[in-house]
């Protein structure tokens, strides 16, 4: 008979077996196999819903837990600000100072039209949709949920290790369909360096809010980029 332990491991285990993929799964098939397809797209919104459900169901009727956002400790407000000033900074300066010489603009902004991003109304509506709303699903998602159940079968160290990596390879794929990949390679160093800050705030104030607030700042001067080059 297992022990509480070994139940809890075997849940985690299978959570994430069904839920780390699914991302990744959804843009290979919508942009890289079956790109245009009802197929491809059909794959994608199921991943989709995946990844939004899953964790709020499992939570609910396997691990009979209530769906709550538990609010910071102190000092958590200070560090998301503080940990979201460095990373938009660090964003920023390595655009102005380094990507922006070997990333053709015009490119980007052939490639953001494609996107429907070259309207003005359109990007502040997608930056303020990725910025707010997107950011809170995904640090629900991968920090209160993927984070957690990757603690219970690694450890905190390694687990913030492995939502990074896993964090960042849909992007990843999505990203190198429409982006050069020196581009791809920066930012995918910027969204695993961006992931290990989020995981530890995370475990260290065990709410969401300060790697949320963290996480608005660094959208914010993503947006902040593409804006400078889009208009």
């Amino acid at each position: 008979m297992k022990t509480s332990f070994e139940r809890d491991k075997a849940q985690a285990l299978l959570s994430l077996g069904i839920l780390v993929p699914a991302p990744t799964l959804g843009v290979l098939f919508a942009m890289w196999i079956a790109p245009g397809s009802r197929f491809g797209e059909t794959v994608f919104v199921l991943c989709k819903i995946t990844l939004l459900l899953l964790p709020a169901l499992w939570s609910i009727f396997v691990l009979e837990e209530k769906i709550s956002l538990s609010p910071m400790r102190k000092g958590g407000a200070i560090f998301g600000a503080l940990s979201g000033v460095l990373i938009a900074s660090a964003i920023l300066m390595v655009w102005f100072f380094f990507a922006s010489k070997f990333v053709s603009a015009e490119e980007m902004r052939k490639t953001c039209s494609e996107l429907g991003l070259c309207r003005l109304d359109f990007y502040i509506c997608g930056a303020l949709y990725w910025s707010f709303i997107n950011s809170m699903l995904e640090e629900y998602v991968w920090r209160s949920f993927v984070f957690k159940q990757s603690r219970i079968l690694i450890g905190k160290i390694p687990a913030i290790v492995f939502v990074a990596l896993a964090f960042a390879v849909h992007h990843a794929f999505a990203m190198a369909y429409y982006f050069p990949w020196q581009l791809v390679l920066l930012a995918c160093a910027g969204i695993v360096f961006g992931s290990i800050i989020w995981s530890c705030a995370y475990s260290r104030y065990e709410s969401i809010w300060p790697g949320y607030i963290s996480h608005v700042f660094a959208d914010l001067a993503i947006f902040a980029v593409g804006y400078q080059i889009l208009f």
